[in-house]
Order: structure tokens, then sequence, then C-alpha cells
């Protein structure tokens, strides 16, 4: 079966208490899971052969396990099973499919063990009508999607020339359910240094009320993740949703 919707590939980093986990997943599924045709999930474990201190991929296995995926993907699509992403942590890159009712364990591990090469994979099969693995583990969390839209940003402005490291004003934008959650954040922000417009009638129903607010800040060394993370701190406790930043692209490094 081709997929049904257009892959939207992405990757992100996850904190677990076992350590870091790297995440590599298929984000424009969320547009049609569950898929009902494909409701077993399949999960294709390989311990690395010499994993990182922290649990995560050597330099030296990147490449021969990214062939190794590779291949698994195309040898496992005759079966009808669908890839949607990765786990890469604790020593072991976990690769997610889902397939039809009719899926075989037996099948699979055959055609696992046919492409496996010097690696020595197992093989989970789990009733997951709901991708509940996809939605609920792979699938970023909002703080996690801020962080993605962040890199994302930023890679555009690079390629625009833009010196990350260059202080430079920039509004952000969040939304509330009333004044009074606006009110209450925006005198948060404002201990922080941020200079915050007054609240404002918006127009999202589910979100009537707005909250616009600038800084002078930097954008290298993890800055544009360190603020979001610190608005969001800020924000939440009162309801508030995050809309994201903006700024003008800058190329030049101030003369004085």
């Amino acid at each position: 079966m081709a997929r049904t919707w257009t892959s939207q590939v992405d990757t992100y980093m996850a904190q677990t208490t076992e350590g870091p986990v790297s995440m590599y997943l298929d984000m424009g599924a969320a547009r049609v899971a569950p898929l009902a045709s494909h409701p077993v999930g399949v999960i294709v474990v390989i311990p690395m052969k010499a994993p990182r201190p922290d649990g995560l991929r050597a330099r030296e296995e990147c490449q021969p396990l990214f062939a190794l995926e590779d291949a698994l993907e195309q040898a496992l699509a005759p079966l009808d099973l669908i890839f949607v992403g990765h786990a890469v942590g604790q020593g072991t890159t976990d690769l997610y499919f889902y397939g039809p009712e009719s899926t075989s364990e037996a099948a699979v591990v055959d055609v696992v063990r046919g492409a496996q090469g010097s690696y020595f994979a197992t093989v989970r099969l789990t009733r997951d009508p709901e991708w509940r693995a996809y939605r609920d583990w792979l699938y970023p969390d909002g703080h996690s999607q801020h962080f993605m839209a962040n890199r994302q940003l930023l890679a555009f402005m690079k390629k625009n020339g833009d010196l990350h490291d260059v202080p430079r004003t920039i509004d952000h934008r969040c939304e509330f359910q009333s004044a009074h959650a606006a009110e209450q954040a925006a005198r948060a922000l404002a201990s922080r240094g941020f200079a915050v417009e007054p609240p404002c009638p918006h127009d999202k129903p589910h979100a009537p009320w707005r909250l616009d607010f600038t800084r002078k800040d930097r954008l290298d060394d993890g800055q544009a993740d360190a603020v979001t993370a610190e608005i969001l701190e800020l924000v939440e406790p009162h309801g508030g949703t995050y809309d994201g930043w903006g700024c003008e692209v800058q190329t030049r490094r101030p003369w004085f």
C-alpha cells in the first residue's frame, strides 16, 4: 500500500528518565493516523555494536545503521508495512512500522533476518489500532514542536545570510482564553525584561485574546530554544499558547 499522505520527515531530541532519545519520524502521518487498514504495530529492534556512553549512535555506526534502515524499509514494503519513524537511544535503534491485520510475525522475522547483515535484530508485533506508538511516543510534544519550528526558521534565516550572534529585537505573540489571563502573563513577561503591549481582542474563537511582546536577544548557541522555553514557562501557567516569534534578518554587524 502506498502512503496516503505527503511525507514530512523531521527529527528532534527527547529526554527520558533512561537518557536522551533521538527521534526521526514522518510528521505527515499525523494527518491520517490511525489507518484502520493497518492496525498492527511492528517494531524492529536493532542493538548497536558500540553505542556512545549516553546510549546514542557513535559516529562510526551512523552510516551502516542508516543503510540498514533503508534496506529494511524496502525489504518490508512488499509485506505492506509502512515505516513511520525510529527512536534511537539506550543502545538500540527501534524502527516503527504499521501493517495490515494479516501481518505475520514469522514473515517479518524472515525478511529482517535476510536484510540485517552483521546486525542481530529482533521483531515485536503488537495490536495498535489507535497508533499509540506513533502518536504517544514518536510524535513530539508541544515544547519539542516549538524547538523543531525554531530549527527550521533559523535554517531559513541562515540561508538568507543571518548572523545569529547579532542581538536584535524579536517579536513574540501568545494567545489566551481571557483578558485576565493575558494580563497575568504580561506581568510575568515584563518581570523578565520583555516589552509587553496591552492585551488585545483576537479573531480566534478558541483564543479570543492575544499578547504581543518583544525583547532584544541573540539567536546563536541555543538561545532561540532558551528564550522559547522561558516564554513557555511564563505563559503556560496562565493557559497561554505561544504562537512563535519573528524578526528581521541581520546580515551586518553594528559598526559601533
